[in-house]
Formats: C-alpha cells, structure tokens, sequence
C-alpha cells in the first residue's frame, strides 16, 4: 500500500474485505510519494488462499494515458468555449435532420438551453412551410452543395423571426451531417 493515499488505500481495504470472491475491481491512484506524477491502476480479482482474502491483480502506470484524458478534456472545453463565444447561432443535423450539437446563440434565438435543443428534430425550430421545402432541398443535396438565404425560424414562444440561414451539406464514410449557421 505504500503507494495509496489514505482515501484509496481504506477503500482498496475495504473492497478486499466485503466483496465476494471472484468479484473484480479497478483502482486509479496518484503516486502520493513522488512528485513525478505517475497515475497507477490496479486491476484485480479477490481470491481466497489458505482462508485469508487477498487482491490478485496487476498494477499499472497509466500517467501517459491519464494526461492524454486530460489534454483531450481541456481541448474539448475550449473548442466548446469557442463554438458557443460565436455570437451567430450554428447547428449541425444528422442525416434524419435532429440536432446533434448546436451553440448557445442558436438555443437561446429559439428560447431553449442547448441542452433541451440536442436530439431534437430540427423542423421544431422552423415555421412548418419553410420547413418542408427546406428538408425536400436537403434530400436532393450533394456534397459541396450549400444554401443561402432567408428563412423563418420558430421561437419557443411560437413567434417566428427572420434569420439568415447559411447551410451546407458534409458527407464522411457515407454519413450525411448538416452544418447551419
């Protein structure tokens, strides 16, 4: 144990002593004696020798990979913070048109927080009119193809307002996504 902290090492104990046999754990620990940042991981098995409990497993550094975590963590936080900093609202659809992202500026125009707008049909946020002859354009669209121009869109509140919609198709591996903005 000269590796845990206090906290990890009772909890270890405590798993040795009231888990069943055969019952698996993971531990993540910090090496709290060293300053050189090494993040540990025990994977093992309760066993029974002999009447005695014990931990079989394996321990592992995983400081290069728990700063990876790390790094992709904070990059996605500040691509968030730069996505919803854009004053003009953006969404991007799926190829059966529900959101799967939007900004802040686009939830709030419509009366939402961005987490109510996910998963959403995007023919919520248009006057149904403009919706159908929208989605009929997007169904015909290619890839490269865009779209600019007026459209009404539909507030919460069920009051429409004009926006400036500039829409483009991206296809990856055969998956259609939508981009708006």
């Amino acid at each position: 144990y000269s590796l845990l902290g206090e906290t990890n090492q009772q909890e270890l104990e405590n798993f040795i002593a009231t888990e069943p046999v055969g019952s698996t754990c993971q531990f993540e620990f910090t090496n709290s004696q060293k300053k050189n940042n090494a993040v540990w991981l025990i994977l093992g098995e309760i066993i029974v020798i002999d009447s005695q409990r014990y931990l079989l497993g394996i321990l592992r550094d995983i400081a290069r990979r728990h700063h990876g975590e790390l790094a992709l963590r904070e990059a996605g936080q500040k691509r968030r913070a730069f996505f919803n900093a854009i004053p003009d609202g953006i969404c991007i659809l799926d190829n059966e048109f529900n959101v799967i992202d939007c900004n802040d500026s686009f939830a709030t125009m419509h009366g939402y927080s961005s987490e109510q707008v996910i998963n959403q049909n995007i023919s919520k946020f248009l006057i149904e009119s403009e919706w159908q002859d929208r989605r009929q354009r997007l169904l015909r669209s290619t890839q490269d193809s865009s779209y600019l121009g007026p459209r009404l869109a539909l507030h919460k509140s069920g009051d429409s307002f004009e926006v400036e919609l500039h829409g483009s198709l991206i296809e990856n591996d055969g998956q259609r996504t939508y981009v708006g903005i």
